[in-house]
């Protein structure tokens, strides 16, 4: 299977009351080192799904991840809830470390979906797994919300009570710190790399780099005995469009206080599902705006790589369609044939792509027209209609290809 492929079964047994008109799936997704992850679907037909991450030491069935999927599944929104590599029935081998990878595991189930014509409108992970959300929206910038449940913020805590006093001369010195049970069996083992990958993560950095426009809720027990509440108020400090929700009385699991984590969860995620219509689909809403009458059909085209790439026509008629349909071709069949007229697009105030990058493409791209927007940003959040109308007079009006215009 290719990163991405997944099979498909549908679980007999579950240990919950599965609500009416949803459907839990057992689904196996590759990830980019070949291994197998392991997830339940918890489907309601929405075109919306959440993806949830659980945290060291945990899988799927943790209570919480079954209870948030459920929760989900009763306001009709679909929710995945895996296993990383290393974990549960996932393949692979458990490490203390790991979060590149399982930035990575999450990466391959994201694309999983998205290549189903899914929509992500949310990430959510608990302990390390919010710490593997909140630096996967630092790299990928391809999700709108974000639920960061008791993340570990000083990444250098906590590693002293798990492994020991001078944990890391003794990892230098043999290679590894073997963690025993009661009963003298060894539980995991500790690497060197795996407990320097750790200690070099960097979370202030990773929520510095987060898309202004991605919403991210950090939720955090006010009495958390594993990672201390200061976490969560340092990551609010850093996120530029961030929510800290502080549970009083709450520990790490939300033992006694479930019910309130759950409905904030709920809340956020229902609040901001609009989000995803904004930034993932501002140019499908472009063409909608072409047409008069449109059907959406999804079209497969292979590469010369054997990939599959799969886009959206929206016809409204024989010229529109017939239009659409051979540019969008005769550009992947041969992109070597020079395109006739360019139009560069960018917000001034973009912190993804900095407008000065755009410039340049003005410099050196023959029939050429720059357009940058005053105060956008990479999503063009607050000038969609702007966007829209340059987007539009473009594609119908003659373009004055020897003048750069601002805007």
């Amino acid at each position: 299977m290719a990163t991405g492929d997944s099979t498909t079964t549908t679980s007999a047994a579950v240990n919950y009351q599965q609500n009416p008109g949803s459907e839990q799936q057992k689904i196996i997704i590759q990830n980019k080192s070949g291994e197998q992850l392991v997830g339940i679907l918890h489907e309601t037909g929405s075109k919306e799904i959440v993806i949830l991450c659980h945290g060291f030491q945990s899988t799927k069935e943790y209570s919480m991840m079954v209870e948030l999927a459920v929760a989900l599944e009763k306001q009709g929104i679909s929710a995945f809830r895996f296993d990383f590599s290393g974990n549960g029935e996932s393949e692979g081998t458990f490490e203390f470390g790991n979060y590149r990878k399982e930035v990575n595991d999450l990466h391959a189930v994201v694309q999983h979906f998205t290549a189903t014509n899914r929509v992500i409108s949310a990430i959510l992970g608990h302990s390390k797994g919010g710490n593997v959300v909140v630096l996967y929206a630092s790299l990928h910038h391809d999700i709108p919300v974000v639920v960061n449940v008791s993340g570990r913020y000083k990444m250098d805590r906590g590693i002293e009570e798990r492994l020991g006093k001078d944990y890391l001369e003794r990892a230098k010195k043999d290679g590894f710190i073997d963690i025993k049970t009661k009963t003298g069996e060894v539980s995991f083992r500790v690497t060197e790399e795996s407990l320097l990958e750790r200690l070099n993560t960097n979370m202030h950095e990773a929520g510095l780099n987060i898309d202004q426009d991605c919403k991210v809720l950090t939720i955090h027990g006010s009495e958390d005995e594993i990672i201390p509440v200061e976490d969560g108020l340092e990551f609010a400090k850093i996120i530029p469009n961030h929510k800290l929700q502080i549970v009083e009385g709450a520990d790490h699991c939300y033992n006694k206080h479930r019910e309130e984590l759950v409905s904030t969860i709920l809340a956020f995620i229902k609040e901001n599902l609009h989000r995803v219509h904004v930034t993932r689909f501002c140019l499908i809403d472009i063409i909608s705006v072409l047409v008069f009458q449109e059907c959406v059909s999804r079209g497969v085209v292979v590469n010369k790589h054997g990939e599959k790439l799969v886009g959206l026509l929206h016809e409204t008629g024989w010229f529109y369609s017939h239009c659409c349909f051979v540019s969008w071709f005769s550009i992947i069949k041969d992109f070597r044939k020079p395109i006739p007229w360019v139009l560069t697009i960018h917000g001034s105030d973009d912190t993804i792509v900095r407008a000065k990058e755009e410039i340049e493409f003005a410099e050196i791209i023959p029939n050429h027209k720059l357009h940058v927007v005053k105060g956008a940003n990479h999503g063009f959040s607050k000038h969609q209609d702007e966007l829209i109308s340059v987007v539009l007079s473009f594609i119908k009006e003659p373009v004055n290809h020897n003048q750069d215009h601002t805007s």
